[in-house]
């Protein structure tokens, strides 16, 4: 109750308190501004945005603090509440618990109800970019009935409006929550396989840019080919809430050019071809809707190895402007760039072998993120040279937003979001990175 109090009425407070574009308190203390800021926050006044300190040694945007209105951090600078973080270089006389949905005042929700944060769209994204690597709840599974994650068959994207379209595996559907509701209450449903003999499920997800969701589905019963684990691909349009329509299947896993087994990554290119990662064949396959023979892409089909034609339980896949092909590939640790109709890729990037990656996308400018068990990294590219980075990083990544098995995916203000089970709070839903500086 007294977090929540103190942060409605911090809120109204703003105004007083953020008129300067530095916090200096004494000739001792200085903090600077984000990079980014909302111009049209809550209280009809404007936010400033502040680079804070935690003791933790990272880096959280959020208003100026006013300091009697908040506790003061333990001796070992920690805080009672999970739900705030140590501040220490607020200019308050000593370290103080700054609650974490504070950080959320940077993007805020306008007269609209829809965050500025997804209203925004970056001009650019550029080396030295800083993301918050404390994790915020962005959707807040908990609240929708009977919900059930599992990693393995859960996945979401974020539409041309930065609305999340989930999987709710136990409910058989694919459901849509709205970009401001963050406690995911209300929701509407995209598609709900209506199949009893064959009891189908989606597995990964790809929204094209006219809202139309693309689903890999997996169910198990008795098909053509007897009781078995069936696959196919499912187109769904907005507004039906029941069955889609079945573009690709229903096959039995196996690695002939009519078969597909469990996906691990989805991409549909603007002409309608659906691109499908097939991990326990080693390969990525190309899908023209409406016809049973498959194009091999990427890989060798049910061969693993680490040639560069060749891949080993691949995961995520980004096809670009261009028709490249991005592909986290898994076991061979390392992300490669497979150029339009060439079947040798190029290694952009290897990584240690505890830090496996999973899956991976790109933003408008180029820039591929690549989530792994423990890190988000980042690959670019300028004119000068290539650089790769470590952007977040999770020292325990099953108590983390970057559980292996889960997605990553971009809004429009370039914040980072991955879909998760085990979070350090232990909830269960879509948790946030937040973008704090461009570096432009």
């Amino acid at each position: 109750m007294r977090l929540t109090f103190l942060t409605v009425f911090y809120l109204c407070l703003l105004p007083i308190f953020t008129k300067s574009l530095t916090i200096i308190s004494s000739s001792n203390c200085k903090v600077d501004q984000c990079t980014l800021n909302n111009p049209n926050g809550n209280c009809s006044a404007a936010n400033t945005c502040y680079r804070f300190e935690t003791s933790k040694n990272k880096t959280v945007c959020a208003p100026q603090a006013n300091c009697s209105l908040f506790d003061v951090c333990t001796a070992a600078k920690t805080c009672a509440s999970n739900n705030s973080v140590c501040v220490i270089n607020s200019c308050c006389a000593a370290p103080i618990c700054m609650p974490i949905a504070l950080t959320s005042v940077c993007s805020s929700t306008n007269a609209n109800g829809i965050s500025n944060s997804q209203l925004r769209v970056v001009d650019g994204i550029c080396p030295t970019a800083i993301w918050s690597d404390i994790e915020q709840i962005a959707v807040n599974f908990s609240n929708i009935s009977s919900y059930y994650f599992n990693y393995y068959t859960s996945d979401f994207y974020l539409d041309a409006k930065n609305n999340y379209i989930t999987i709710d595996n136990n409910n058989r559907r694919i459901i849509k929550i709205e970009a401001n509701e963050t406690s995911a209450a209300t929701y509407s449903v995209i598609g709900a396989p209506n199949t009893t003999i064959i009891t189908y499920s989606a597995n990964k997800l790809y929204v094209d840019s006219n809202g139309t969701v693309y689903a890999a589905e997996s169910g198990y019963g008795s098909g053509i080919f007897g009781y078995s684990t069936y696959y196919r691909v499912v187109k769904y349009v907005e507004g039906n809430g029941t069955d889609g329509t079945v573009v690709f299947g229903e096959v039995i896993c196996g690695n002939q050019m009519n078969q597909l087994c469990q996906c691990g990554g989805l991409f549909v290119d603007s002409q309608g071809f659906i691109y499908y990662s097939d991990p326990s064949n080693h390969r990525v396959v190309k899908i023209t809707q409406n016809a049973m023979t498959l194009i091999l892409v990427a890989g060798t089909n049910g061969i693993s190895g680490s040639m560069t034609n060749q891949l080993n339980t691949p995961g995520g896949i980004y096809l670009d402007q261009n028709n490249t092909l991005y592909i986290a590939d898994t076991n061979n640790y390392r992300v490669v760039m497979y150029p339009s109709g060439s079947a040798y890729g190029t290694v952009l990037f290897t990584v240690k072998s505890q830090y496996i990656p999973y899956h991976l996308t790109l933003d408008k400018y180029g820039n591929i993120y690549i989530l792994s068990s423990n890190y988000i990294y980042r690959y670019g590219s300028t004119p000068a040279s290539a650089f790769i980075k470590s952007i977040v990083y999770s020292a325990t990544s099953s108590f983390s937003g970057m559980y292996g098995y889960s997605s990553i995916r971009l809004d429009t203000a370039g914040n980072i979001y991955t879909l998760n089970s085990a979070s350090m709070y232990s909830i269960d839903g879509i948790w946030k990175y937040s973008l704090i500086s461009t570096g432009c």
